[in-house]
């Protein structure tokens, strides 16, 4: 099992060694891998699947033409000192049509609270993470340590971007996610609030389904203006906003239970 702990007395020359052994076609970089830009794509569900299931049957058709999510370009920077995890400024992201921009601008006062990240800050000296993250249209900080994840390591190989990667898996909440690693980028980072390994993560899968992929990586130093640490939203520790999403789907479920009680007496009434 990968846990942060063990990661830290796992030294470069025991990872080389790894990697070697169990990808000897891969060629050996000599470049100092502590630092380096990684551009991503990620699949940003518009999360419409619970709305769709309790809405009216035009509804459920009209929406079963609307697009389930769109690509969006991200970036990771990472030198010895931090990471920041953001959108891609050079990138042009897809376009929405303007009933969907619309739909979307609703969608929060209509569907289960869900959280969306924008930014992740990782100070990789003192080990701790701020995440940007909009809930309800309102933007937050959240500050919290490194987690100590556990991940299971899986016997599934791939090459992305030319990196050969190794599979590993852990549980959040309910759901299965996968992370594919590059041994010969000895980073412990990744996308968003994925880390922890014994390289750096070039995708994620959630059930099966991928969420994000890597499409470049350059492993030279980037520009210490690039970490623009977020600083616009409410600051929040972990717990606090934890209980605060807590407390928000608990108040969404009885509007909705409300709503639900109200429309059955109303077509009782009025005898539909």
């Amino acid at each position: 099992m990968y846990t942060m702990s063990s990661i830290r007395i796992i030294t470069v020359k025991a990872l080389f060694l790894l990697s070697t052994c169990m990808f000897a076609q891969e060629p050996v970089s000599d470049i100092e891998p502590g630092r380096g830009i990684v551009k991503y794509e990620k699949f940003d569900a518009f999360g419409l699947s619970e709305y769709e299931e309790s809405a009216d049957q035009w509804i459920q058709e009209w929406l079963a033409g609307m697009p389930k999510g769109r690509k969006i370009n991200k970036i990771l920077y990472f030198n010895e000192k931090h990471a920041l995890f953001t959108d891609d400024p050079d990138a042009e992201n897809g376009q929405l049509s303007e009933e969907m921009r619309v739909m979307l601008e609703k969608l929060p006062y209509m569907s289960f609270p869900t959280p969306k990240t924008y930014k992740v800050y990782i100070d990789r000296e003192k080990g701790t993470v701020l995440e940007q993250k909009e809930l309800m249209t309102r933007l937050f900080l959240v500050e919290s340590d490194m987690q100590n994840y556990e991940w299971k390591p899986g016997t599934e190989q791939v090459k992305i971007i030319g990196y050969n990667c190794m599979s590993a898996t852990r549980t959040v909440g309910k759901k299965e996610v996968k992370a594919w690693f590059a041994p010969a980028i000895p980073i412990p980072l990744g996308p968003e609030e994925h880390y922890g390994l014994p390289g750096l993560i070039l995708a994620v899968e959630v059930e099966g389904k991928n969420i994000f992929m890597a499409t470049s990586a350059d492993l030279t130093q980037p520009d210490e203006e690039l970490f623009d640490k977020p600083d616009n939203g409410r600051k929040m520790k972990q717990g606090a906003f934890r209980r605060l999403l807590v407390e928000k789907r608990e108040e969404y479920r009885r509007n909705k239970e409300m709503e639900e009680s109200n429309n059955a007496k109303y077509k009782k009434k009025n005898k539909f």
